[in-house]
């Protein structure tokens, strides 16, 4: 170890693994990338000469609590307002949360100290740190998340050239990067007192591979022009998240007793869309975000007066309308979480698509369908019933052909569910969702960004309509066209051009690169234990 870093060693224990989750955690949207390169470096150097596997465990641990309270502090808020819980017991959750939701980050450097012990710690300084970058961005790719979390989305928040190399790699790829460049950069600031040349070529090599790496996005950088658009205008309501759960059917009962807010909210939507029509009248597709209107639009109820109401203001506009609202098998009690597309004339263009990924403690509860009795405990969390996977809508605007491919909130998070989407060939991605649930906080900045990052992996336009921001158009190049503020009602409209549906490297193979990185971590293994021998 340097001696400037021995003279550090006191500090180590607790301010390095302190120091590290601080800087990814305010490296994570909304905040600017500014640390994406070297936040991990702090806890590497304060485990490389630690033997004692329980310490290197609560160094990471330490890491990955103070990241989780600054990137995922809504939890709390959440948990206060839609939960109706007092603030200390959200608090706890939030605390709760944080000690446990990326505990996947002490248990892979654990596992790279003990790889190292089982050599004889033949694994010299910038070998273990590379040891711990592909282990973690290995184990990262596999650890189960609620709320799925990395780096990679930084670029794109930043608007890094580099986020343009997601189109073959994905940005969970991206992530990977990020941990090898870390792994560079510790190895040369290792070797800054004792081995300065060394220490300077490999700085030089991590600047030189980022840079190459920013300018061959640069490069890649693909035209978004097009003969062939749509204009979409996307309506933001604003409604409460208190008003929406008394208008809520949910699961609860399919003849509410809330017939009056429902079509207060049905008025505003209508009211709302009017305005904007007025400004944009050359809109062709009108977005409404995420259960915009609470009352089912199946097939079967259409002939309800409500239900009538709007397909005939629908035929009035001449536009195609796509909406959230709620579906039903019609005689049962499952209920769906859906989004409905009309075309111009009001007439319903296709079945309802479903929404199949469901937000747990949201929309369903873990283990709950086995024990009831936790729904009575926690009345608030709803009981949807799931959707058949990724589809493809075809609808008709004057007599032209629109194919969308629907996602509902959370499914935006899963790049593996867009994917499969976009190789239906749609012309564009639509996203309906609802953050009302997390107010003013940081939620729906990382939200947003995570759910721009699948039109530059797919190089599908992403329409993103929400209840209370951000609602958002984004390119195939990343580029966001149009985005809405928080919290206020708000319509707006792009001419949005469609390219011709082209599979991306990405989009046929997904994220084939953890082979690369799975084979090299296994050939550095086996020179470790061929020197042992």
């Amino acid at each position: 170890m340097t001696n400037f870093f021995k003279r550090l060693k006191h500090f180590q224990h607790f301010i390095f693994p302190l120091l590290s989750g601080v800087l990814i955690g305010t490296s994570y949207p909304p905040f600017p990338s500014w640390a994406v390169t070297f936040c991990w470096i702090p806890l590497w150097f304060s485990i490389v000469d630690e033997e004692n596997l329980k310490s290197v465990f609560w160094r990471g641990w330490v890491t990955q609590f103070v990241l989780t309270l600054i990137g995922f502090h809504w939890v709390a808020h959440t948990a206060h307002d839609f939960g109706d819980l007092p603030w200390s017991v959200s608090i706890l959750a939030l605390l709760l949360f944080a000690a446990l939701f990326h505990l996947h980050i002490p248990l892979s450097l654990t596992l790279a100290k003990w790889i190292d012990k089982k050599t004889h710690g033949l694994a010299s300084a910038p070998t273990f740190f590379l040891l711990c970058a592909l282990l973690q961005l290995l184990i990262e790719r596999i650890w189960p998340m609620i709320f799925p979390w990395h780096l990679g989305y930084s670029a794109l928040y930043s608007h890094l050239e580099i986020d343009q190399m997601a189109e073959f790699i994905g940005f969970q790829g991206l992530s990977s990067l990020f941990f090898l460049l870390n792994a560079l950069f510790a190895a040369g600031l290792y070797y800054s007192q004792e081995q300065k040349k060394k220490s300077i070529a490999l700085i030089l090599s991590g600047f030189a591979l980022f840079l190459a790496l920013d300018v061959t996005g640069a490069l890649i950088h693909p035209s978004t022009e097009s003969d062939r658009s749509v204009s979409v205008m996307i309506v933001q309501a604003n409604i409460g998240q208190i008003e929406k759960m008394a208008a809520d059917l949910g699961n609860k009962n399919l003849n509410s007793n809330s017939p009056q807010l429902q079509e207060a909210i049905l008025q505003k939507y209508i009211h709302l869309t009017n305005e904007g029509l007025a400004l944009y009248p050359q809109t062709q597709v009108i977005v409404w975000p995420e259960t915009a209107i609470p009352d089912f639009y199946d097939l079967e109820f259409l002939t309800r007066p409500r239900q009538m109401q709007l397909r005939s203001q629908i035929a009035k506009w001449k536009r195609a309308v796509i909406m959230g609202a709620y579906s039903n098998d019609f005689g049962t009690q499952n209920v769906y979480n859906a989004l409905f597309i009309f075309n111009d004339k009001g007439e319903l263009a296709a079945p309802p698509y479903r929404k199949t990924h469901l937000l747990a403690f949201g929309e369903y509860l873990p283990l709950g369908e086995t024990f009831p009795v936790l729904y009575k405990l926690l009345p608030f969390v709803s009981s949807f019933a799931r959707g058949k996977g990724p589809e493809v809508q075809s609808f008709h605007v004057n007599g032209e052909e629109f194919r969308a491919a629907p996602q509902i909130c959370y499914e935006s998070l899963d790049a593996n569910f867009a994917r499969k989407a976009a190789l239906q060939s749609p012309d564009f991605l639509v996203n309906i969702t609802n953050d009302s649930w997390f107010g003013t906080t940081t939620e729906p900045f990382q939200h947003g960004t995570m759910s721009w990052a699948r039109a530059i992996e797919t190089r599908r336009p992403l329409i993103r309509s929400t209840n209370t921001g951000q609602s958002s158009i984004v390119l195939p190049d990343g580029k966001v066209v149009l985005q809405s503020p928080l919290q206020q009602e708000w319509y707006g409209m792009a001419k949005v051009p469609l390219l011709p549906p082209q599979p991306t490297f990405y989009m046929l193979y997904g994220h084939l690169d953890w082979v690369i990185y799975l084979v090299f971590l296994l050939i550095l293994v086996g020179r470790l234990k061929t020197k042992h021998v």
